[in-house]
């Protein structure tokens, strides 16, 4: 009689057994024999060749790549970090640096001591939080060609965030600083940033500087303020105690929100660019502009209200276009006090007492369509030696016999 023989492996022996790889998958070499090259147990520098930081204060004189392992407080009389080298990286891995009563910069970019050198570049500071110093948060003016980002900072007695020329400030959060929240030199590009709350302006920047997608909310002083040759766009800035949106010539605005802002919702000076902003309840005038300015594009409304005083658009000089705006519940719509400018095709509504006031000549006035509901007042006050379309009255649905070049009164008191 045959019987049927069951084999019973063990685990080592079936652990033993060859195996064959999956489809397409290849197994590692094994390492070599011991006491080889391969099989040698690599050192805390190369699984992790960086530097890490664990007390404060510090001086970093070396080029290279620091980081974090935990929280670290500040020494009363000294900066947390010291830089005083090119081509650093500064990796705060999601941890803190706190000060504390008489402590100075949290982070501070040194003077170079080279004659020849003017600044330290190539610097990277990342991802972590700098709080309570008593003086910046990061004080790094003397940091050029140098990138920050990721990093929050809160209640410093200096300023937030101070950098140097042609940096990069990217992601970053500043608020209840005694000065600027984010400041910059010349070159600089900020992006989708945060700064509110601080004693002075929100961001501050150099001339050639871009700023877009940034928020700045209830400074002491402006919101934002950029220098000559800027670009801000996609910008929010409220209820800051200044102007919402400072400029210098050349500048470039678009797509960007100034609203209840102590005074003017947007300041640019000459040859600047203002497109397609929303303006409003700015306690001053909502858009002021000196000369070859283009304003296109624009809604404008409940500026000036508190005084009774302010305007939509102020024109102060010559040479500027203000076309296709819209402009509602202003005490003075459009305001041109400058000669040589050209105002046209856009729509005024219940202005408080002028809808488009012109008071220098040699401008060009035509296209316009202004009303107002309001008791005592005046749609169009033009004074003589203006190229001005005729003021045609409401014509209803019948503009057959209109004037192609005509102002328009859409509603009277």
């Amino acid at each position: 009689m045959k019987r049927l023989v069951l084999i019973a492996l063990c685990a080592s022996c079936a652990v033993a057994l060859p195996r064959t790889p999956c489809a397409g998958q290849e197994f590692p070499n094994p390492p070599g024999p011991p006491g080889s090259e391969e099989a040698t147990m690599k050192t805390l520098d190369q699984v992790e060749p960086r530097v890490y930081i664990s007390e404060l204060p510090i001086t970093i004189s070396n080029s290279g790549s620091y980081y974090l392992t935990d929280n670290l407080g500040g020494v009363s009389g000294f900066n947390g970090i010291t830089i005083a080298a090119d081509d650093v990286q500064l990796d705060l891995c999601g941890f803190g640096l706190f000060g504390e009563t008489g402590t100075l910069h949290g982070i501070y970019v040194d003077s170079p001591t080279e004659p020849e050198q003017d600044a330290f570049y190539n610097i990277a500071i990342r991802n972590g939080v700098v709080d309570n110093w008593g003086g910046w948060a990061l004080n790094a003016t003397n940091a050029h060609q140098s990138e920050f980002s990721a990093i929050k900072v809160w209640a410093n007695g200096g300023g937030g965030l101070g950098v140097g020329e042609s940096c990069m400030v990217l992601e970053c959060s500043s608020g209840g600083n005694t000065n600027e929240g984010i400041l910059t030199g010349d070159d600089a590009t900020i992006r989708d940033c945060k700064s509110d709350e601080n004693g002075k302006t929100g961001v501050k920047t150099g001339s050639g500087s871009r700023v877009s997608g940034c928020t700045a909310t209830g400074n002491g002083e402006d919101g934002i303020k950029a220098g000559d040759g800027a670009t801000v766009m996609d910008c929010k800035s409220i209820e800051n105690a200044g102007n919402g949106i400072l400029t210098g010539m050349g500048s470039c605005l678009r797509n960007s929100t100034s609203a209840e802002n102590g005074q003017d919702g947007i300041a640019a000076d000459m040859y600047c660019s203002v497109r397609d902003c929303l303006v409003g309840f700015n306690k001053a005038d909502g858009i002021q502009v000196t000369w070859s300015c283009q304003v296109i594009g624009n809604n404008c409304g409940d500026n000036g209200n508190t005084t009774s005083n302010g305007a939509g658009i102020v024109v102060f000089d010559s040479g500027n276009r203000i076309e296709n705006n819209n402009l509602t519940s202003n005490p003075r719509g459009i305001e041109v006090q400058g000669s040589g400018n050209w105002i046209a095709n856009n729509t005024v509504i219940d202005s408080l007492h002028y809808g488009i006031l012109v008071t220098n000549e040699d401008n060009v006035v035509v296209r316009n369509g202004v009303g107002s509901g309001m008791e005592g007042s005046t749609n169009f006050w033009i004074i003589d030696g203006n190229q001005s379309g005729i003021i045609q009255g409401n014509l209803g649905t019948n503009f057959s016999g209109a004037d192609a070049w005509a102002n328009l009164e859409i509603m009277t008191p």
